[in-house]
């Protein structure tokens, strides 16, 4: 009797025990093939970035750079070294408002890394899909940096007004009415 309760509670705490260390391994696995960023020697996963069509990528040090039209003239070192200053806090992002050498005002959005865990070519694959659209109701992206460490800055025109109903208010003739009117 007693044997018989022992095997009947060890067999499946074991099981148990095996199950979940299978799944640390699994995990742990999946977490080395996701972490790692862009080659410099530029193999085959420099090939998928470039079969997108017309984005450019660089890699240069572990870096890419991903333009789309109108960010040609981007480079690296512009978007890194341009002077900024933070306009806005999320719990996934920063925005900063970075001037270029050239005088123009960008917009520059740092993805908050634990926030934002997508690898660095998933966070190129949606770029590229995102990237060439244009329409007068969306901001246009010019480029997307991925760092050495994982970093990713999304490069976009900056917009004075700040919000889009900042915005839309700033070209409407109305003017908004106190809540006890309405």
């Amino acid at each position: 009797m007693r044997k018989a309760l022992i095997s009947a509670v060890l067999f499946p705490v074991l099981a148990v025990v095996v199950a979940l260390f299978v799944i640390y391994l699994v995990r742990r696995r999946r977490r080395r093939g996701d972490g790692s960023v862009l080659p410099s020697h530029g193999g085959a996963r420099a090939d998928r970035f470039q079969a997108a069509g017309s984005s450019g990528y660089v890699a240069g040090g572990e870096e890419a750079l991903v333009r789309f039209p109108g960010g040609e003239a981007l480079t690296v070192p512009a978007i890194l070294e341009a002077p900024g200053e933070v306009v806005a806090k999320s719990a996934h992002s920063t925005l900063y408002r970075a001037g270029l050498s050239a005088g123009e005002a960008v917009a520059l959005l740092r993805f908050v890394r634990p926030a934002c865990a997508a690898g660095a070519e998933e966070a190129a694959a949606a770029a590229r899909l995102l990237g060439p659209v244009r329409h007068p109701n969306l901001v246009p992206i010019r480029a997307l940096y991925v760092g050495p460490r994982g970093e990713k800055l999304l490069v976009h025109p900056f917009y004075a007004a700040g919000s889009l109903r900042r915005f839309l208010q700033g070209l409407c003739s109305f003017t908004s009415f106190a809540f006890d009117p309405r």
